[in-house]
């Protein structure tokens, strides 16, 4: 390696002592292997995606029912909170309606007829 691989021009090399340089190049070694680490992390990060996407393919094509949530999926890059609540369906939130109508149409009708049993008891006394 040297001196013009590591980015020094020559007017300024020969103004650097022996020092200086073997620094210069030693620091760009490093700046090389940490760019090489990047680019292996990045290189096995990539592959992790294309492997777990051609399984999610394959869950998708063969067995449908077990495709996994987006979460699951993939669990590094979307992370529900603890604290959130889990969205409701809508067959839940449909049944929860219903369920209120019904014990409010209840209400009315068993109000009515308290009503109208009370009103048929006073007038069976005053018939009496």
């Amino acid at each position: 390696m040297t001196a013009l691989d590591c980015g020094i021009d020559a007017e300024r090399f020969w103004g650097m002592s022996l020092a200086e340089i073997v620094a210069a190049i030693k620091s760009h070694a490093r700046r090389e292997k940490l760019r090489g680490d990047e680019y292996m992390a990045e290189a096995r990060q990539l592959a992790s995606l294309l492997y777990r996407h051609a399984n999610l393919v394959a869950v998708a094509t063969w067995e449908g029912r077990k495709y996994p949530s987006l979460e699951r999926a993939f669990p590094g890059l979307f992370k529900t909170e603890e604290n959130e609540e889990a969205p409701v369906p809508r067959w839940k939130r449909q049944q929860a309606g219903m369920a209120a109508w019904v014990a409010a149409y209840n209400a009315r009708i068993a109000q009515r007829k308290g009503v109208a049993g009370h009103d048929s008891s006073a007038d069976a006394g005053n018939q009496g």
